[in-house]
């Protein structure tokens, strides 16, 4: 299976602090970087809408406790279609 471009960025500049939550990736290191501050959601897919909500209140909830704001690390990979775009 190939690499994809997201994978290769999170393995070459790894957060400080990270977890992984239903196949997205938390991730926070502080400082103004939104990349390594941002939620990576690496596998959405056969989440049902209910699933979702549930991964992102835990989101909410982890960037909360580090005083962060979430943000989501968006790319063109067809799965990041099932996020809602509001």
């Amino acid at each position: 299976m190939p690499l994809s471009l997201e994978s290769a960025m999170d393995a070459a500049w790894p957060a400080l602090d990270r977890d992984e939550s239903g196949g997205w990736i938390l991730r926070a290191a502080g400082g103004v970087t939104q990349r390594a501050n941002s939620v990576w959601p690496r596998d959405i897919n056969g989440h049902s809408g209910e699933e979702l909500s549930g991964l992102l209140r835990e989101a909410r909830s982890w960037y909360g406790r580090r005083r962060l704001p979430v943000n989501f690390q968006i790319s063109e990979d067809p799965a990041a279609a099932a996020l809602p775009r509001t």
